[in-house]
């Protein structure tokens, strides 16, 4: 090439040609001996975030699918036991406080799958923002913080 200059692309944007490339030179074929590497691609999410997220995943619909379930059995029960209150004459008392307690067995397990679900989802937040070093700060109300 009779000592004129040519940058080879490395990959991260920018030109491939410097100016004093020769005219008629083609510069987008390798010169031998030199690899070109290929555009860059997005990288992949470590596999420790996407395991976590995923485990998170998995987590959560359990729970769903528990809620549910002790949701259906607590129906069914309540049926049950009206069913049987006008069958066998029970009194009304005896089947308010049945269907209270129920009802209390389901709420119970609602709000344990809510707070298992926040618990899940603010560990996997944290999890996330440890694997992309992001900082996460929690700030009181009525307080300020500098960052740098």
């Amino acid at each position: 090439m009779s000592g004129e200059e040519v940058l080879i692309d490395s990959g991260k944007g920018g030109s491939a040609i410097n100016s004093l490339t020769p005219a008629g030179v083609d510069c987008s074929a390798n010169p031998p001996g030199v690899s070109r590497q290929s555009q860059a691609t997005p990288q992949q999410p470590s596999s420790s975030s996407s395991s976590s997220s995923s485990k998170a995943v998995v987590v959560v619909l359990v729970v769903v699918v528990v809620v549910v379930v002790v949701s259906v059995v607590v129906v069914v029960v309540v049926v049950v036991v009206v069913v049987a209150a006008t069958v066998i004459a029970i009194t009304a008392e005896a089947v308010v406080v049945v269907v209270v307690a129920v009802v209390a067995v389901v709420v119970v397990a609602v709000v344990v799958a809510v707070v298992v679900v926040v618990v899940v989802v603010v560990v996997v937040v944290e999890e996330e923002a440890v694997d992309k070093n992001i900082i996460v700060l929690i700030i009181e109300p009525n307080t300020s913080a500098l960052i740098k």
